[in-house]
């Protein structure tokens, strides 16, 4: 369930700035370079995310895990476009909804 907050978060980055790369106006190679390094950053803690979906006796850290790809993603991103404020609002209740149904996993 990890993997699919972060997606949702990812995603929002292109949702809610709509047209932001072509206002950049990047190369063909930045804009290679720019989808590259996007996706090596959402892969990147796919199997650290799997590693605490499988083992049960240690503490599940796949909260900060989720949040701090959220945070390296913008950052990535600032270096190209620019980002509305709505993205991080959006991300943060991404964030809150993920914790959030920590809390209820861990009751039920």
């Amino acid at each position: 369930m990890s993997i699919l907050f972060l997606l949702l978060g990812i995603m929002l980055v292109n949702f809610c700035n709509p047209g932001a790369i072509d206002e950049a106006q990047l190369s063909k190679t930045m804009y290679f370079l720019y989808n590259f390094i996007g996706f090596a950053v959402y892969i990147f803690p796919v199997p650290i995310l799997l590693k605490y979906n499988k083992a049960k006796d240690k503490k599940d850290r796949s909260l900060l895990v989720v949040a701090l790809t959220l945070i390296i993603y913008d950052l990535f991103n600032l270096l190209f476009i620019k980002l509305s404020p709505m993205t991080y609002v959006l991300q943060l209740v991404v964030v809150l909804l993920y914790f959030l149904y920590q809390k209820w996993k861990e009751k039920h």
